[in-house]
């Protein structure tokens, strides 16, 4: 079972949220923060402004509110690629021994995308123009009405230059990652005395 501060160099990122949903102890690949600042310098940062969309944010609070009322330690993938990667991570939630909740990320693998092709991703409000939904688990794009595919199949279908595009994308989360997301939810739920690992 994993504790209060955990550190591994194959944890990217890790963060607790106490019971007022400010974010502290956060850790970034071993350089750890007690807590951390808002913009104007007053200690704790909101969970809730963590996330660049409504709907990831939504899928998160229930992570944290499942993880805070039964104790239960959950995890899912997802993925947080780069221009030149597809980053695999896992994200184990769980009951920290300070009482808060503590997301622990992962890295489990990484693929590079294919020779030449380059995604440059940058992040659109809802009020302003974008090119595409992007799921923020997932990373695949939404083209039409819930059809979610790869950025290089999108390079293929569009006819695009190999290095790919600079796109303005709209963050969300597709129906197949909310969908397993809540799936391992109820899957971490055990009988009285059973014991989580987090392997």
């Amino acid at each position: 079972m994993l504790g209060n501060g955990v550190q591994n160099s194959h944890e990217l990122y890790t963060y607790e949220v106490d019971e007022f949903e400010h974010v502290c102890g956060a850790n970034y690949g071993g350089s750890t923060q007690l807590q951390l600042a808002n913009s104007d310098g007053e200690l704790g940062y909101f969970f809730a402004n963590m996330f660049a969309d409504s709907e990831t944010r939504a899928l998160f609070t229930r992570i944290l509110d499942h993880v805070r009322s039964s104790s239960e330690t959950t995890s899912f993938p997802f993925r947080c690629d780069s221009e030149t990667h597809r980053v695999y991570q896992r994200c184990v939630v769980f009951m920290s021994s300070s009482r808060r909740v503590a997301f622990v990320n992962r890295l489990i693998g990484m693929d590079p995308r294919p020779s030449g092709v380059r995604w440059v991703r940058h992040l659109s409000d809802s009020n302003s123009a974008s090119d595409f939904a992007c799921c923020s688990m997932c990373n695949r794009l939404n083209v039409q009405e819930q059809r979610w595919i790869e950025f290089e199949q999108l390079v293929d279908e569009k006819g695009w230059a190999s290095d790919g595009a600079s796109m303005q994308c709209l963050m969300t989360v597709c129906g197949d990652c909310e969908s397993g997301v809540l799936q391992r939810l109820h899957e971490s739920q055990r009988p009285q005395g059973g014991r989580t690992t987090l392997e």
